[in-house]
């Protein structure tokens, strides 16, 4: 029997950040603690869980989609280090992320590169 989408989705999570499951959850716990139990199943098990792109490729597309998003900073640091977590190069995600300068502009686009540059930083890689 296969896994159902919420245990896909709460591989998928962990493959992109160890303790991410448990993270979500604790933070929803006091205001909405299906919440948590939702991005595990809807969008870690359904979306990521999808055919036609590979893991990696998807994660460096959110990165891109909340680079464009001013309001967004965390959960971009979380795909940011995902994304190294799953095998991205640092220069994949500047690339990404420069590419949004034609659809978001300029300010978002330098807003994403400095968040990059913190998670970067923060995991000890260089570009």
């Amino acid at each position: 029997m296969g896994k159902t989408r919420y245990e896909a989705g709460w591989d998928n999570a962990e493959a992109l950040y160890k303790g991410l499951g448990d993270m979500l959850k604790e933070k929803m716990k006091p205001i909405a603690p299906d919440f948590a139990d939702y991005i595990i199943e809807v969008h870690f098990g359904g979306i990521f869980s999808r055919e036609g792109l590979d893991i990696k490729t998807r994660e460096l597309a959110f990165i891109s989609a909340l680079a464009v998003r001013e309001n967004c900073q965390p959960q971009l640091e979380i795909h940011i280090e995902g994304a190294l977590n799953l095998g991205c190069t640092p220069q994949q995600i500047v690339e990404v992320l420069f590419q949004t300068c034609i659809c978001a502009g300029f300010p978002s686009a330098m807003n994403a590169l400095m968040a990059a540059q913190q998670v970067f930083e923060k995991c000890n890689v260089t570009v």
